[in-house]
C-alpha cells in the first residue's frame, strides 16, 4: 500500500516537472519578445563562428523536419542575420515558418529588433537561406538546435545560463 502511494506520488512529480519544463520551453518566445538580451560578438569570434557553422551544416535536416507534416516538433524557428543601418549585423529569430508552393520560405519576426528600423516584431519576411545563422525547435519540453544560444551561455548571468542548460537537448552526433 505504501509502495503504491509512493509510486503515485513519483508519477505526479514527474508529470509536474515535465509540465513545468514544457511551460518554460514554450515561454521562451515570450521571453524573447519581452527583451531578449543582445550580446555583441566580434564577427570573427571563433566560438560563435563555429556555432553558426554547425547550425548551417545541419540546416538541411532541420528544413526537412519543418517540411514533414508528421515530424514531432513544436515552435520551429530560424535565426536570420540582417545588416543594420550602420553596417553591423543583428541576428533576429523568425517563427511561424511556412514553405510556399514555389519552395520559398517565410515567417514572422519573433523578437524585437534593436537596430533594424526596417523590420519590426511580427513582420512577415521571406527568408534567404544564406543568411540563416541558427535554428531550433521544442520537442518533449527540450530545446533542440539553438547553437548560438549554446555559444552565448558563458556570457549570460549564471542563473539564466543554468535555466537554459536544463532545457537544452543534447546536440545530434555528427
Amino acid at each position: 500500500m505504501f509502495g503504491e502511494f509512493c509510486a503515485r506520488i513519483w508519477t505526479v512529480l514527474r508529470v509536474v516537472v515535465t509540465l513545468a519544463a514544457l511551460a518554460f520551453a514554450m515561454s521562451l518566445p515570450i521571453i524573447a519578445r519581452a527583451g531578449d538580451p543582445v550580446i555583441k560578438f566580434a564577427t570573427d569570434d571563433p566560438v560563435m563562428s563555429s556555432a553558426i557553422g554547425q547550425a548551417r551544416a545541419s540546416l538541411p535536416a532541420f528544413l526537412d523536419r519543418v517540411a514533414d507534416p508528421e515530424a514531432e516538433m513544436e515552435y520551429p524557428v530560424l535565426k536570420i542575420a540582417y545588416t543594420t543601418l550602420t553596417g553591423d549585423g543583428e541576428h533576429v529569430w523568425v517563427d511561424r515558418l511556412s514553405i510556399g508552393l514555389d519552395g520559398t520560405l517565410s515567417g514572422h519576426i519573433a523578437n524585437d529588433p534593436v537596430n533594424l528600423p526596417q523590420i519590426r516584431l511580427y513582420d512577415r519576411v521571406e527568408i534567404d537561406l544564406s543568411r540563416v545563422s541558427d535554428w531550433g525547435y521544442t520537442q518533449d519540453g527540450l530545446l533542440h538546435g539553438y547553437y548560438t544560444l549554446r555559444a552565448m551561455l558563458p556570457h549570460l548571468p549564471a542563473a539564466d545560463a543554468a535555466v537554459y542548460r536544463a532545457v537544452l537537448a543534447p546536440l545530434p552526433s555528427s
